[in-house]
């Protein structure tokens, strides 16, 4: 095995690592979350008085939480790419460069999966109704990674799917890099929201963390403590 090939497959095996672990953090987070959001509104109606602005707080609370839209399958005249771009397996000779960008490889791997994938080709081609919809959920996937310019996911899904692959690339491997980096920051963003600060702090801590919500997104000093419920 070349030296490229072995740090390729050491860096795949990392990329694999660091989502696995973003999968982790956004299941934990969306509990974390709301059991944060139920206490902010516990507190709220233990206030004598509720300020206006305080009902914010479904809106404030929601801003950290990022919703993932299941939109329908576009036809294959819809999607980003046509028929003819997914029936044909590469581009035409006048128009391969010499070394190929992300974007060139984000098509020829979309093209190869959407296929394989696509509901339309399924039916076409007599597939079971439980392969079919197996399948579908593969092509969304996919087709979320390719608006997103998602190299890693893309090529972890046809590797899944059995297509074939180039050999690896020095631009490859920076494009896995590069993933592992924003999947890195994304894991950091997450530990860094306020309900994961209040979901690990100690007792003492929680309250510290509950005040400065309050004071930061309401504008005003809780008035009491923060189980107890007597006057600070």
């Amino acid at each position: 095995m070349s030296k490229l090939k072995f740090k390729f497959k050491k860096t795949i095996k990392l990329a694999e690592f660091v989502h696995a672990d973003l999968e982790y953090h956004e299941e934990l987070s969306t509990d974390i979350i709301v059991s944060f959001k139920e206490e902010i509104k516990r507190l709220i109606s233990l206030l004598p008085e509720e300020p206006e602005k305080i009902w914010k707080s479904d809106r404030e609370i929601a801003e950290e939480t990022e919703e993932e839209e299941d939109s329908d399958v576009p036809s294959i005249e819809e999607g980003a790419l046509t028929t003819t771009d997914i029936e044909s397996e590469e581009e035409p000779e006048e128009k391969l460069p010499k070394e190929k960008t992300k974007t060139d490889e984000l098509k020829a791997l979309f093209r190869k999966i959407a296929a394989a994938t696509h509901p339309d080709k399924l039916v076409a081609r007599g597939y079971s109704k439980e392969e079919i919809t197996r399948k579908t959920k593969i092509f969304k996937k996919a087709k979320k990674a390719f608006d997103s310019n998602n190299w890693y996911i893309l090529y972890i899904i046809a590797a899944d799917l059995g297509i074939e692959l180039p050999d690896p690339s020095e631009q490859q491997l920076e494009w896995l890099e590069e993933d592992i980096a924003a999947v890195r920051a994304q894991i950091a963003h997450i530990c860094n929201l306020t309900a994961m600060h209040w979901h690990s702090a100690t007792t003492e801590n929680k309250w510290n963390v509950i005040k400065y919500y309050f004071e930061q997104v309401f504008g005003l000093e809780y008035p009491f403590d923060l189980y107890s419920c007597t006057d600070a």
